[in-house]
């Protein structure tokens, strides 16, 4: 399903009706593509004291300048802003199709320590009628409805005004522009404090002050709007602030927001890979590298494919139908299991960055983006000798998936549910695949599903800001910015049962079983625990560190 998209008819800045302590810091009027108008509100603390809620009236015009509606005490509450401060994601409040323009002003406000103001002026009044209750805006408003209604008359006239008429207004202009003088002034004072805050965050992150700059610019990051074209080097900055920290979860959330800006495509694709390798969930098996460099596993060793406690110096691992394969930090790699087409025949293999596996073959991406694959190759799911440029490779079933440094996506193999149909697609940040699915995660941040729809895999309703996928054997499961996990298609044992999951990095599925690593190192595991598989959940130790930036 398409995210609606809003063009601003109308915005307004920096008001500040009735001396309020809190003002109406941007008011906007948006039509959706499908023609729906709301108002957005954003606000700002002037006073002392922090602000426990907020309420403001507004009326809306049509497009004849005609009052169509009036919205009165629109609640925004709990939202603790302490003095001097803007605060709120912005509040959407519907309105009438019609509006062309709104007149919004806060009515009352409630302070932590209990005390209230309520606006003294408030120029909605109970049973307005027309306009000419608004007051100096609404006779603005009505001003220029009559110079259009004048304008149409074939025989203009002309009124005469008295002199005391003529100073009455006089002196309201003159009171009115001084208002905006002073209005002019505070956004001014208000701007340049905010881009001093951006500049001191900006010195924190030049002078490798990464912790310190993290929160300054995250901090920094909410009051974007004031400052342009620096949006996007704010976040960048930010990502590779927390990424020389370790901070993976904050430098991926901060990555995303930035698209392809620089290098946030390459940075995302490094933390996502180092991540994701740690952990490994096979046909009826899990597997798991330590930040010691061991390896545990657990569940189904029928075929040895869990005798991992003799292996070193481990940084990734992946786990096929009955084997496990191992990736040591200076490319070399390490198996075991089932070898009935010489899938673990990899000792010999060097300069590996990642591996992953299928039911029955091992395919290996090498330092210089050239593919290496062993195995069963009966689909062709071996036939990757000829792929250049790739950083990224996806195996599952009997096929293999690769990704190039532009976003492009390759694909050989096993293809009866058209999860190979995904060649050719482009922009893509991330893959996955499984049996008879492939999700291509695309840079910002929507997926796109290829294969079997039997169990509605293919339902990406209400599925955003998607940084990584799985997938088993008929469902999927998605990893967003915020470390929250959803999953689509058979839930019949569990195993897309992942909705509490939080603060996830990384996310891989079995057959039937699905796990997650959490950025403090803990492992979640639902579904089908046969062979007690999902024991995989006892370790706690597990973590990429020092993962090095692409500046």
């Amino acid at each position: 399903m398409a995210e609606t998209t809003y063009k601003i008819i109308k915005r307004t800045e920096y008001e500040n009706r009735g001396g309020a302590p809190v003002y109406i810091d941007t008011s906007e009027v948006l039509k959706s593509d499908g023609g729906e108008t709301v108002m957005k509100l954003k606000l700002y603390n002037n006073g002392a004291k922090t602000v426990r809620s907020v309420y403001f009236n507004a009326g809306c015009f049509d497009e004849n300048l005609s009052l169509c509606v009036q919205l009165k005490n629109i609640p925004y509450i709990n939202v603790d802003a302490a003095p001097d401060s803007a605060f709120g994601e912005t509040r959407a409040v519907e309105v009438p199709d019609g509006t062309c323009s709104v007149f919004a002003e806060v009515s009352k406000i409630l302070f932590e320590d209990g005390s209230s103001w309520v606006n003294p002026k408030q120029s909605l009044a109970e049973n307005i009628t027309s306009e000419s209750e608004l007051g100096y805006d609404a006779l603005r408003l009505r001003l220029t409805k009559q110079i259009k209604e004048k304008s149409n008359e074939k025989t203009p006239r002309r009124k005469m005004i008295s002199g005391n008429k003529k100073i009455a207004i006089a002196c309201a202009v003159t009171a009115a522009v001084i208002v905006l003088i002073m209005a002019a002034a505070h956004a001014s004072r208000y701007i340049s404090q905010k881009r001093e805050t951006y500049n001191s965050a900006m010195n924190l992150f030049i002078n490798h002050d990464y912790a310190a700059a993290a929160e300054a610019l995250s901090a920094a990051d909410s009051d974007y709007r004031y400052f342009g074209g620096d949006y996007k080097e704010i976040n960048y900055s930010a990502a590779v602030a927390y990424m020389n920290i370790s901070d993976y979860e904050n430098a991926l959330k901060y990555f995303q927001k930035c698209g392809d800006y620089k290098r946030s495509i390459t940075n995302m694709r490094k933390i996502l890979d180092a991540e994701s390798r740690l952990i490994a969930a096979g046909y009826n098996h899990s597997a798991a590298a330590r930040k010691d460099g061991t390896v545990a596993a657990f569940g189904d060793n029928s075929y040895g494919q869990c005798n991992t406690a003799d292996w070193s110096k481990i940084i990734g691992v992946a786990a096929g139908g009955n084997h496990t394969v191992g990736m040591t930090y200076d490319g070399m790699l390490f198996a075991c299991g089932d070898n009935s087409y010489g899938q673990c025949d990899v000792g010999g293999w060097t300069d590996i960055v990642s591996v992953k596996t299928g039911e029955s073959h091992t395919a290996a991406l090498k330092v210089n983006g050239r593919v290496i694959a062993r195995g069963n190759n009966q689909y062709g799911q071996c036939d990757v000798q000829e792929w250049t440029d790739i950083v990224q490779i996806a195996a599952a079933g009997n096929h293999t998936i690769g990704l190039t440094a532009n976003g492009t996506v390759l694909a050989a193999g096993w293809n009866d549910h058209g999860q190979c149909d995904a060649a050719g697609e482009t922009d893509v940040l991330y893959i996955a695949t499984g049996d008879r699915n492939t999700v291509l995660v695309k840079y910002d941040g929507s997926v796109k599903v290829y294969g079997d729809n039997s169990y509605s895999q293919l339902d990406t309703a209400g599925i955003k800001n998607v940084l990584s996928a799985a997938v088993g054997l008929d469902y999927i499961v998605y990893a967003d910015s915020d470390g929250r996990v959803k999953s689509r298609g058979n839930n019949g044992k569990n195993q897309g049962s992942v909705s509490l999951w939080l603060d996830v990095l990384a996310v891989n599925c079995g057959n039937n079983h699905t796990l997650g690593l959490s950025a403090g190192g803990g492992i979640y595991a639902v579904g089908d625990d046969g062979s007690d598989k999902l024991k995989i959940t006892e370790l706690n130790d597990i973590g990429a560190e020092n993962i090095p930036v692409n500046e």
